[in-house]
């Protein structure tokens, strides 16, 4: 019953880039974000029950990958992991995060060197937030207000 499995993934400052994802909701309207961003490496060091995980690094049943026709090509630059994540909920399957499975992800580093302006990412995000990702969870909105719920109150409730 698992869908994607993921791991603690750290900045090259051993500062956290993705302990998980979360999403954030603020009255009728979801914000999707990491866990732990910008917190210290020794944060986060459970393995727990998560809505998703970056496709950055995660594990995922090659048969599941193909049942729900992978990631979504609509997207251009972002979200399209999440939504994987979720489409997984969906079916069912629970998405873990393994914290003391840990990774360095140097993607805006990868990213500069090939010409890609890092300073533009919340942009070119904000457009895929809203052309696809944003109807996504319209879509679905019963489910997600649920999960969404479920998971906020039991995984990232502050002690």
């Amino acid at each position: 019953n698992t869908g994607v499995i993921g791991c603690k993934l750290l900045f090259g400052n051993k500062t956290i880039q993705h302990a998980g994802q979360i999403i954030a909701s603020t009255g009728d309207e979801y914000f999707p974000t990491h866990r732990g961003l910008k917190e210290p490496y020794n944060n986060h060091s459970e393995v727990t029950e998560v809505l998703g995980n970056t496709a950055a690094l995660a594990l995922i049943d090659l048969d599941l990958f193909l049942e729900i026709d992978g990631f979504n090509e609509e997207y251009e630059f972002c979200f399209e992991d999440l939504q994987l994540n979720l489409d997984c909920l969906q079916k069912g399957k629970t998405n873990y995060y393994l914290g003391d499975a840990v990774s360095y992800h140097f993607e805006s580093i990868n990213k500069e060197r090939e010409g890609f302006d890092v300073y533009r990412r919340g942009h070119l995000s904000r457009g895929d937030y809203t052309k696809v990702f944003k109807p996504y969870i319209y879509e679905n909105r019963e489910f997600f207000d649920e999960k969404i719920t479920e998971l906020v109150t039991e995984t990232y409730q502050p002690a």
